[in-house]
């Protein structure tokens, strides 16, 4: 296991909070959209880790059939992609940096 040092402390502290801005913006989009109640139910499609019951529970929640709130998941989570991948775009030089960038990111999070 990696040592806790100060960086690896501040390196994940970073991450999470670069998530939390762009899990925000994705929250301000269905705001502005009108889509707030979407938010919440189908959180946790983003992560790619929504069950059948999960869609069944957002679907009753949002009263939408659970095929069109898979679809609704489906798209919240590709647009969390693309917010991450605009976040990271912000935080190099240029865009090639960006999917080594990305691999860190998912490194340090498994770390």
């Amino acid at each position: 296991l990696d040592e806790l040092t100060p960086e690896t402390l501040y390196e994940r502290r970073w991450v999470l909070t670069l998530l939390e801005e762009v899990l925000e913006r994705l929250r301000r989009e269905l705001s502005e959209t009108g889509k707030t109640a979407y938010f919440e139910p189908l959180k946790i499609a983003i992560t790619g880790d929504a069950t059948a019951a999960d869609y069944g529970r957002a679907a009753k929640k949002l009263g939408l059939t659970v095929p069109a709130a898979k679809q609704a998941g489906y798209r919240l989570r590709k647009r969390y992609r693309q917010l991450f991948r605009a976040e990271v775009l912000r935080t190099v030089v240029d865009e090639t940096e960006v999917d080594p960038e990305i691999r860190r990111i998912l490194d340090v999070l498994a770390s």
